[in-house]
């Protein structure tokens, strides 16, 4: 959905709701400008949610979260870890982390962009008060269009090809 780690820790049973294979968010004053939003989500997934009484959806994770913001993020550095996915990358010579939960966030912008979603649709569902902010988003979508211009054999379907110089 591309929420932030705090709307989801964070969530109360009245602001989503599951219709179908739809998962509604309402208006919420915390969601910095979002709309009510429908994203598509499978319906094994909806099996997996906490039987929704009031309040947090997930009231372990917003004990957690309260006492500590960054548990969701150290928990993601485990799993990136054991699915061998380095986190952090040496730029301009010093040690910094390229890959966080908030990674999550961009990944889904830059589906919703790919599937042919407008920059304002990815505004609208990231809940961004301008289009400047949802601009930080599409970088790696641009860069992936420069790179299928440059190198169309990096990105074309089936065998990748040799390119000699």
């Amino acid at each position: 959905t591309g929420l932030r780690e705090g709307d989801i820790c964070e969530l109360h049973s009245d602001e989503f709701s599951i219709t179908g294979d739809k998962l509604c968010l309402v208006e919420n004053k915390k969601w910095k400008g979002a709309q009510a939003l429908e994203h598509p989500v499978l319906p094994e997934w909806s099996q997996h949610l906490p039987d929704r009484a009031e309040g947090y959806v997930w009231p372990t994770a917003a004990e957690a979260y309260k006492r500590n913001a960054r548990w969701l993020s150290a928990d993601f550095g485990k799993i990136l870890k054991q699915a061998g996915i380095e986190r952090k990358r040496v730029i301009s010579g010093k040690q910094r982390t390229v890959v966080t939960f908030h990674s999550l966030r961009a990944t889904y912008a830059t589906i919703h962009r790919d599937q042919g979603g407008s920059l304002d649709d990815v505004r609208e569902t990231l809940g961004h008060a301008t289009i400047q902010m949802t601009q930080h988003y599409s970088h790696s979508h641009e860069a992936a269009k420069r790179l299928a211009e440059v190198r169309p054999s990096l990105t074309t379907e089936g065998e990748p090809t040799a390119q000699h110089d």
